[in-house]
């Protein structure tokens, strides 16, 4: 028995760590950056559901400056529903919220951009290839800080 479970220990040590999200970076404005995770998409025929990351250059309401949102698309009717969002304030949580009703998603919006990563379409218009990112927060807080830097 000892032999059993000295084997499953180091087994279990030798394993690979688990892997991160994908974390793509779908939409790369002045003030908001939207990040997808490819990892987590999951589609059922014209459903797909997956988490986006949106991180705000500056903080919305003095409350919270990034959020993660649980969203499904409907990919026939073009539309897009947040099921659940977290809020925080850099890595500090502040808050939940729950699901909300579909909406259509307007082009040019990030909703549309969402709805194409997420039903794989090609982006006509798109301002970035998907970049792969570890940690998109501290990436965010990065590419902001340049923009600054630069007056951009």
């Amino acid at each position: 028995m000892w032999k059993k479970t000295i084997l499953g220990v180091a087994l279990a040590m030798s394993a690979p760590p688990a892997m991160a999200s994908d974390w793509r970076a779908i939409s790369i404005g002045e003030s908001d950056i939207v990040f997808l995770d490819f990892d987590g998409l999951l589609k059922t025929g014209s459903q797909a559901k997956a988490w986006i990351w949106v991180v705000s250059s500056e903080a919305e309401s003095s409350e919270f400056d990034n959020h993660k949102q649980f969203i499904q698309a409907d990919c026939e009717q073009n539309t897009i529903q947040t099921l659940a969002t977290s809020a925080y304030l850099g890595k500090k949580y502040v808050r939940n919220g729950g699901a909300k009703p579909p909406t259509y998603a307007v082009p040019d919006s990030a909703g549309w951009t969402a709805l194409g990563a997420l039903c794989g379409r090609s982006r006509d218009k798109a301002d970035i290839d998907p970049i792969s990112v570890r940690d998109p927060l501290t990436w965010a807080e990065s590419y902001f800080s340049a923009l600054a830097e630069t007056g951009g």
